[in-house]
């Protein structure tokens, strides 16, 4: 959550999206407002419709995407080492 509010949260150049795994939508959003996690919360149904669930790398999993599609980095680590490298935060 530090490096979120340090770094992502107020950086044009960076979305951080949470993708629900759960299947039941009244779960997941009881469990994101319960959570207090201050980005975008994406549903199942949403992330099969939109295209974005076929970058899905387990849960938890973190894939840094570029505005055309293109997995940058796919781990926690090298996703925040990534954003620091390309936006100097």
């Amino acid at each position: 959550m530090e490096y979120y509010y340090k770094s992502i949260v107020n950086n044009p150049l960076v979305e951080f999206i949470f993708v629900s795994q759960d299947t039941d939508v009244s779960n997941a959003l009881k469990w994101a407002v319960e959570a207090k996690h201050p980005w975008l919360t994406v549903l199942n149904p949403q992330a099969r419709a939109s295209g974005i669930q076929r970058y899905d790398c387990g849960t938890p999993g973190y894939v840094l995407i570029d505005g055309n599609g293109k997995v940058l980095a796919a781990t926690e680590k090298d996703c925040m080492k990534k954003i620091k490298q390309l936006t100097g935060r």
